[in-house]
Protein backbone atom coordinates (compact mmCIF):
# COMPACT_ATOMS: atom_id res chain seq x y z
CA UNK A 1 0.00 0.00 0.00
CA UNK A 2 1.09 3.54 -0.66
CA UNK A 3 1.76 5.53 2.48
CA UNK A 4 1.08 9.24 2.93
CA UNK A 5 4.80 9.86 2.46
CA UNK A 6 4.71 7.83 -0.79
CA UNK A 7 1.85 10.02 -2.04
CA UNK A 8 3.83 13.13 -1.20
CA UNK A 9 7.01 11.84 -2.83
CA UNK A 10 5.37 10.29 -5.89
CA UNK A 11 2.72 12.88 -6.72
CA UNK A 12 2.11 12.85 -10.46
CA UNK A 13 3.48 15.82 -12.33
CA UNK A 14 2.28 15.80 -15.90
CA UNK A 15 4.79 16.94 -18.46
CA UNK A 16 4.63 17.05 -22.22
CA UNK A 17 5.99 13.98 -23.93
CA UNK A 18 6.75 13.63 -27.63
CA UNK A 19 6.44 10.78 -30.11
CA UNK A 20 7.46 10.53 -33.76
CA UNK A 21 4.83 9.23 -36.15
CA UNK A 22 5.36 7.94 -39.67
CA UNK A 23 2.65 8.85 -42.17
CA UNK A 24 3.03 6.34 -44.95
CA UNK A 25 0.75 8.13 -47.41
CA UNK A 26 2.93 11.25 -47.14
CA UNK A 27 6.20 9.31 -46.95
CA UNK A 28 7.38 11.28 -43.96
CA UNK A 29 7.26 11.76 -40.22
CA UNK A 30 5.79 14.28 -37.82
CA UNK A 31 6.41 14.82 -34.12
CA UNK A 32 3.35 14.80 -31.85
CA UNK A 33 3.18 16.20 -28.34
CA UNK A 34 1.22 14.19 -25.77
CA UNK A 35 -0.38 17.01 -23.76
CA UNK A 36 -1.49 17.16 -20.13
CA UNK A 37 -4.92 15.73 -19.33
CA UNK A 38 -6.25 19.20 -18.49
CA UNK A 39 -5.51 20.44 -22.02
CA UNK A 40 -7.35 17.47 -23.55
CA UNK A 41 -10.32 18.05 -21.23
CA UNK A 42 -10.46 21.74 -22.25
CA UNK A 43 -10.55 20.77 -25.93
CA UNK A 44 -13.29 18.22 -25.25
CA UNK A 45 -15.34 20.92 -23.52
CA UNK A 46 -14.72 23.40 -26.36
CA UNK A 47 -15.93 20.91 -28.99
CA UNK A 48 -18.52 19.07 -26.93
CA UNK A 49 -20.93 18.80 -29.88
CA UNK A 50 -18.51 18.20 -32.75
CA UNK A 51 -16.15 15.23 -32.49
CA UNK A 52 -14.48 15.93 -35.86
CA UNK A 53 -13.55 19.46 -34.81
CA UNK A 54 -12.21 18.05 -31.53
CA UNK A 55 -9.95 15.69 -33.48
CA UNK A 56 -8.72 18.46 -35.78
CA UNK A 57 -8.06 20.84 -32.87
CA UNK A 58 -6.28 18.13 -30.88
CA UNK A 59 -3.95 17.31 -33.79
CA UNK A 60 -3.45 21.02 -34.53
CA UNK A 61 -2.39 21.66 -30.93
CA UNK A 62 -0.28 18.51 -30.62
CA UNK A 63 1.65 18.60 -33.88
CA UNK A 64 5.03 19.87 -32.67
CA UNK A 65 6.94 19.40 -35.93
CA UNK A 66 6.05 20.71 -38.36
CA UNK A 67 4.13 23.44 -36.56
CA UNK A 68 0.70 23.67 -38.16
CA UNK A 69 0.21 27.27 -37.05
CA UNK A 70 2.57 28.48 -39.77
CA UNK A 71 1.07 31.56 -41.49
CA UNK A 72 2.06 30.37 -44.96
CA UNK A 73 0.28 27.05 -44.39
CA UNK A 74 -2.84 28.70 -42.93
CA UNK A 75 -3.03 31.22 -45.78
CA UNK A 76 -2.49 28.57 -48.45
CA UNK A 77 -5.40 26.48 -47.15
CA UNK A 78 -7.53 29.53 -46.25
CA UNK A 79 -7.75 28.57 -42.56
CA UNK A 80 -6.93 31.84 -40.82
CA UNK A 81 -10.37 32.05 -39.14
CA UNK A 82 -10.39 28.46 -37.86
CA UNK A 83 -6.72 27.42 -37.88
CA UNK A 84 -7.31 23.85 -36.63
CA UNK A 85 -9.23 23.09 -39.85
CA UNK A 86 -5.84 23.04 -41.62
CA UNK A 87 -5.49 19.52 -40.18
CA UNK A 88 -8.29 18.22 -42.41
CA UNK A 89 -6.87 19.99 -45.46
CA UNK A 90 -3.34 18.66 -44.90
CA UNK A 91 -3.97 15.14 -43.59
CA UNK A 92 -7.57 14.35 -44.55
CA UNK A 93 -10.17 12.93 -42.21
CA UNK A 94 -8.73 9.40 -41.99
CA UNK A 95 -5.17 10.30 -41.04
CA UNK A 96 -6.35 13.13 -38.78
CA UNK A 97 -8.64 10.71 -36.96
CA UNK A 98 -5.82 8.19 -36.53
CA UNK A 99 -3.46 10.88 -35.23
CA UNK A 100 -6.02 12.10 -32.70
CA UNK A 101 -6.73 8.55 -31.53
CA UNK A 102 -2.99 7.92 -31.20
CA UNK A 103 -2.59 10.98 -28.97
CA UNK A 104 -5.53 9.86 -26.81
CA UNK A 105 -4.30 6.25 -26.66
CA UNK A 106 -0.81 7.39 -25.64
CA UNK A 107 -2.33 9.58 -22.92
CA UNK A 108 -4.52 6.73 -21.66
CA UNK A 109 -1.53 4.38 -21.55
CA UNK A 110 0.40 6.98 -19.59
CA UNK A 111 -2.43 7.19 -17.05
CA UNK A 112 -3.06 3.46 -16.85
CA UNK A 113 -4.05 1.73 -13.66
CA UNK A 114 -4.59 -1.94 -12.90
CA UNK A 115 -6.98 -3.65 -10.58
CA UNK A 116 -5.14 -5.69 -7.96
CA UNK A 117 -6.39 -9.26 -7.83
CA UNK A 118 -7.47 -9.91 -4.25
CA UNK A 119 -8.79 -13.45 -4.72
CA UNK A 120 -7.46 -16.01 -2.33
CA UNK A 121 -6.44 -19.32 -3.85
CA UNK A 122 -8.94 -22.07 -3.09
CA UNK A 123 -7.87 -24.30 -0.25
CA UNK A 124 -7.52 -27.86 -1.41
CA UNK A 125 -8.52 -30.68 0.97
Amino acid sequence: MLSIQDLINKAVKEEDRFINVSIEKMKGEIKLRIPPTKEIDELKEKHIKDYEELMFDLVYNCCAEPALNDNKLLEHFNCKDTPYMVVEKVFGLGIASNLAELVLDEKNAENSIKKVDTKVDAIKN
